[in-house]
């Protein structure tokens, strides 16, 4: 189990690296309900990605048998998916003459959203974003490749799910350590992250791109 772990855990420091989650999180803990608003929008976060990797796992068990390509070209098109969005990422943030950041719509509220709605939007940036999706399907085909039981593969996508949090819960943890005197870090790093999220999203979606498609295809060869 450990050496898959390994192989997955690079897939779940990709989804880490998430600005518009650490983003929205910043916004909601300096909202008026600072601590259940943030609880649950990372527990929501932490589901999303567990029904994911759900997805994935269940999928590749009604995987016929018979075809031992399947996870290669879940690779290959999975990498090909990231590539195309790299560049349309790499096209939208030329198209921004100004070169600011533009906030999101979704955006607006959020620090008088309740923590019924944050826990949603939680699930939803960690499921639905196209390259944390993508990235998490990646993760769960090759779980599902390797020769682990149920319960070690259930184990290894907890685990996943749980590191893929780790950008969020950093952020929590500043915020519950020290109290009202973590707005200034934590509006610097809510700075930094709208500053670099273009290049970070792209970044991630060109190396993990190309990996997927050259294993995916080195193994079909």
């Amino acid at each position: 189990m450990g050496s898959v772990i390994a192989e997955v855990l690079p897939f779940a420091l990709a989804i880490v690296a998430s600005a518009a989650a650490i983003i929205a999180l910043v916004i909601l803990l300096m909202g008026e309900s600072g601590k259940a608003s943030g609880t649950a929008f990372c527990t929501g976060w932490f589901l999303g990605v567990m029904a994911v990797m759900a997805i994935a796992i269940l999928f590749g068990l009604a995987a016929p048998e018979e075809s031992p390509n399947w996870a290669l070209w879940t690779k290959v098109v999975l990498g090909a998916l990231l590539l195309v969005l790299a560049v349309k990422k790499f096209g939208d943030t030329r198209r921004d003459a100004t070169g600011e950041h533009q906030q999101p719509r979704w955006m607006a509220g959020l620090s008088e959203m309740s923590p019924g709605r944050a826990l949603v939007l939680g699930a939803l940036l960690a499921g639905v974003n196209p390259k944390n999706l993508l990235l998490a399907l990646a993760a769960g085909s090759v779980i599902v490749a390797s020769t682990l039981s149920q319960p070690e593969a259930w184990t290894t996508a907890a685990i996943f799910a749980l590191v893929s949090s780790i950008g969020l819960l950093i952020p929590f943890g500043i915020y519950l350590a020290l109290g009202a005197r973590a707005q200034a870090p934590l509006s610097a790093l809510r700075a930094w992250m709208e500053r670099n999220t273009d290049g970070i999203t792209i970044t991630i979606l060109v190396i993990f791109g190309v990996k997927l498609l050259a294993d995916g295809i080195a193994g079909l060869a």
